[in-house]
């Protein structure tokens, strides 16, 4: 069962790659081979950034037939607009404002209905233009973050906010616990998905390549 389920895969692999090379002028940023993601069923996506923050996704699921695809259009927030809220009777954080928009957006890639609790999201962040002064695609980041102690105060310049209920941090802050005697750090660490990004690829075919 386990080899034709590989040669299934390999079929559909070399499917795709024709499709890539032979087929019609496909606009693709980046792509994800043999995967389920949008659409449950097993095909390959195209990631187009339409501008910075909105995506559209293509997702080809039947290589006989390239007039037969899945569409759909998400927002993704910058990594600078990513925001979470320290939720006092929880005793945990969790998104809002436009990261509320990368939860929504990852919940509609990944098929999950996670929520503003699970610190699940998409962001995107910019990639070093090329040397011929292309300017390219955004990289997409899939994950979730999580509220750590640390022990000492952060040295960086990231700004500091008081941990009572309803303070809002970014990556680029931290939060303080301020008690009697002492005082306890607390920071965003970000554990990314690394299924997804290894299955990430640039679409070649239409960059310049460094």
């Amino acid at each position: 069962m386990g080899r034709l389920d590989k040669l299934k895969r390999e079929i559909i692999t070399e499917a795709n790659i024709r499709l890539l090379n032979e087929g019609p002028e496909l606009n693709c940023n980046w792509f994800i081979m043999d995967t389920i993601y949008l659409d449950g069923k097993i095909g390959e996506l195209h990631l187009t950034e339409e501008s910075k923050g909105t995506w559209y996704l293509q997702k080809f699921s039947n290589t006989t037939d390239l007039s037969d695809f899945t569409q759909s259009v998400i927002e993704i927030p910058q990594y600078r607009d990513i925001e979470f809220q320290w939720d006092e009777n929880k005793n945990t954080i969790k998104l809002i404002g436009d990261s509320l928009i990368g939860l929504e957006s990852y919940n509609k890639l990944f098929l999950d209905n996670e929520d503003d609790y699970s610190c699940k999201l998409l962001y995107g962040t910019d990639q070093a233009p090329s040397r011929f002064g292309v300017k390219k695609a955004q990289y997409i980041v899939a994950g979730r973050f999580e509220l750590v102690e640390i022990k000492n105060k952060p040295q960086l310049g990231e700004t500091e906010v008081d941990m009572v209920d309803g303070a809002i941090i970014t990556p680029l802050s931290y939060f303080v616990e301020k008690k009697l005697l002492s005082k306890k750090y607390y920071t965003l660490k970000f554990f990314g998905n690394e299924q997804f990004a290894n299955k990430l690829k640039k679409c070649n075919k239409y960059e310049v390549e460094d």
